[in-house]
């Protein structure tokens, strides 16, 4: 592999891709795109190891709370606005915009 730095890592990370395992093409842009945009994030704050084991803690949590009934990652999905966006490029609707509110409901 060589050595692997900061300027090289997410190349490296992109390059592992599929090493253990078949993956369409679709699901390689996925996860190159997801990569490159959570790198630069962790680039762009700054992210600290303990700020990392936070967001890791939040995560494990919300996953013990999920059964059938309940899925805090679909919840999570909503309140970032990530699934009304998905459901925009889904869903293309010409005309007026519609407009959301702060809460993440979408409004007429």
């Amino acid at each position: 592999m060589g050595i692997v730095n900061l300027e090289n890592i997410t190349d490296v990370v992109i390059a592992s891709l599929g090493k253990h395992g078949d993956i369409t093409e679709r699901q390689r842009e996925i996860m190159t795109a997801l990569i490159r945009h959570l790198h630069a994030f962790c680039k762009d704050v700054n992210l600290q190891h303990g700020e990392f084991l936070e967001g890791c803690e939040y995560l494990k949590r919300a996953g013990q709370t999920c059964d059938e009934n309940r899925q805090e990652f679909v919840l999570l999905g909503d309140i970032l606005g990530i699934e009304v966006l998905v459901d925009m490029l889904s869903n293309p609707v010409e005309g007026p915009r519609e407009r959301v509110d702060r809460a993440g409901a979408v409004l007429p």
